[in-house]
């Protein structure tokens, strides 16, 4: 054997031919078949916590935040450049997800709901069997408390919701909350 740990860790799939044949459209998601989430359990567990690492620090690091703006432009106009800090960044294709939360299992992924609601379904759910530890925010327009509710209940449910439009203070104690 070649003593390489990497075939032993556990692999994530995300089943984008599923997700396409439950979309029910005739839109193509990616022309990959499937792309793998590596998983390193094991490497996780042996990591130090925050706390573990830097004692000394007053705050706590925050988590990254990707906003996937799938074949649309409302996360990218929404939050420019100038509204955004250090720890966001905008994603615009599958690739670029996949490899972000598998490099980064802790992160908070943002969607816009309401240009591909079924794609944003389905990755929320994926994401949410598979990666425990990251956080989803979905954003709707007018987005009633009860949808919303009803939405968080399901296989689909994201970890928080915000109805557009909202003001600046709503999305930062969204994400402070998580």
């Amino acid at each position: 054997m070649s003593g390489n740990d990497d075939d032993d860790q556990p692999t994530v799939v995300i089943d984008f031919n599923s997700l396409k044949n439950e979309l029910n459209q005739d839109e193509v998601l990616t022309d990959e078949s499937e792309i793998l989430f590596k998983q390193d359990v094991e490497a996780m567990a042996e990591e130090p916590t925050e706390e573990e690492s830097a004692p000394n620090e007053p705050e706590k690091q925050k988590k990254n935040i990707y906003f996937f703006d799938y074949k649309s432009q409302f996360l990218t106009t929404k939050f420019s450049p100038d509204l955004r800090s250090e720890n966001m960044a905008i994603l615009t294709e599958l690739s670029e997800l996949n490899t972000k939360l598998t490099k980064d299992p802790e992160c908070i992924i943002v969607f816009y709901y309401n240009d591909h609601p079924k794609v944003v379904n389905q990755l929320s759910g994926q994401i949410k069997n598979k990666f425990q530890k990251a956080k989803t925010v979905i954003i709707a327009k007018n987005l009633s408390a009860n949808k919303a509710q009803a939405h968080a209940k399901s296989k689909y449910g994201a970890n928080a919701y915000l109805s557009e439009p909202f003001e600046k203070e709503q999305f930062n104690k969204t994400l402070q909350d998580l």
